[in-house]
């Protein structure tokens, strides 16, 4: 990761979703392959959203990943022992001061949790399927449970006078003047049809798979609803 340095200090903001949890954490490779190729042969890509715990979860992030060089594991322990000051969920600012929350290590915490379990998953899949693949165990690092939290950052005083204010974004159908959409903006469809003739959607998080907005996945969905407006 390239470093840009702000003052006398370097910053990750680590934000997440309040009502999904903190993205998780996967190696990029594992067992000899990159990790998609195992999470494609699990069948964990094609999960449908009734696998879920709650509807919400659909909108939880992606896993750290990087495409830099061929691929690169992100893990947050190792950024904050580059001397990366890894920060909780940002919850407001005022005064040249942003208020934190204290939930770093909750969010590492469901980071390493994540990347425990799909590791497990694979190896379960690859013990039961007999398959011919290296072993191996992931360090376990701590770095980011030695960092003191903060819940609040002057900002004059820290010396940052830049701030990249990258905060993602929401749905916006407005322009459908239709009820298409559940409380959480998101439309009601079933693999992309609504109830609507004419009316369909596609690319979206979890329309019917893990791996519908995803270029592995989409193409799937349209053939569904190519079939449905052709018949």
């Amino acid at each position: 990761m390239r470093q840009t340095r702000l003052s006398s200090f370097y910053f990750f903001i680590y934000t997440k979703r309040p009502d999904t949890g903190s993205a998780p954490r996967v190696p990029r490779r594992y067992r000899g392959r990159d990790i998609f190729e195992w999470l494609v042969a699990t069948g964990f890509t094609d999960r449908t959203i009734d696998k879920l715990p709650s509807p919400k979860a659909r909108f939880a992030g992606n896993p750290h990943l990087s495409g830099r060089d061929g691929g690169r594991t992100i893990n947050l322990h190792l950024f904050a022992r580059a001397g990366v000051r890894l920060l909780g969920y940002l919850i407001s600012a005022k005064d040249g001061k942003i208020i934190l929350s204290s939930d770093l290590k909750e969010s590492l915490t469901k980071a390493d949790k994540a990347e425990a379990e799909i590791t497990g998953m694979i190896d379960q899949y690859i013990e039961k399927n007999e398959i011919n693949a290296p072993q191996e165990i992931l360090l376990k690092h701590q770095d980011g449970y030695a960092v003191e939290e903060m819940t609040e950052l002057d900002l004059k005083t820290a010396g940052i006078n830049t701030i990249i204010w990258a905060m993602g974004y929401k749905f916006d159908y407005s322009i459908v003047k239709l009820p298409v959409t559940d409380e959480d903006g998101y439309p009601i469809q079933q693999r992309g049809v609504t109830q609507y003739p004419g009316l369909y959607f596609i690319g979206m998080s979890w329309l019917y798979k893990h791996k519908s907005p995803l270029l592995m996945g989409v193409g799937e969905d349209a053939d569904y609803i190519v079939s449905c407006m052709t018949q």
